[in-house]
């Protein structure tokens, strides 16, 4: 009985944790050239250009629709701030006029008139043992 009360423990114990992902899915890339840079933020601070983000993903793309995983994250309320970065360099390169050259987009793909849009546009809620999957549509100027 020990036995049998000590794996059920363990199963869902190992379960739990699994189930808070959050699965980021990428479409509207123009080449597989280079990296997306993905930035999860829990909080405002720092959205969406800081180094103060929770988690930052590099990838690179093998085709033109792309799908990541982030796993085990704690319930709250995040945004996601992404971009194709071509040239490897770690940095939306722009025009003369603040334009970005490379796709970008941001979680619940708010409209962006003038600058990035505030972190409560683009955030959502990760809940206790439920998967999340957003989409994003990158941008291009």
């Amino acid at each position: 009985m020990i036995k049998l009360l000590t794996i059920a423990v363990l199963l869902l114990s190992s379960s739990i944790g699994l189930a808070n992902d959050l699965t980021v899915q990428v479409t509207g890339l123009k080449s597989t050239t280079g990296n997306l840079l993905i930035a999860l933020f829990n909080n405002a601070q720092g959205f969406p250009n800081d180094n103060k983000m929770a988690i930052e993903k590099i990838i690179s793309p093998v085709n033109y629709n792309f799908t990541s995983t982030i796993k085990n994250l704690k319930a709250g309320t995040y945004s996601v701030a992404i971009f194709h970065d071509k040239n490897k360099d770690e940095i939306l390169n722009t025009n003369i006029l603040g334009i970005p050259k490379e796709g970008f987009g941001f979680s619940m793909n708010p409209k962006i008139t003038v600058g990035a849009p505030r972190f409560n546009k683009s955030s959502f809620v990760v809940s206790e043992e439920k998967r999340k999957t957003i989409t994003f549509r990158l941008k291009h100027y």
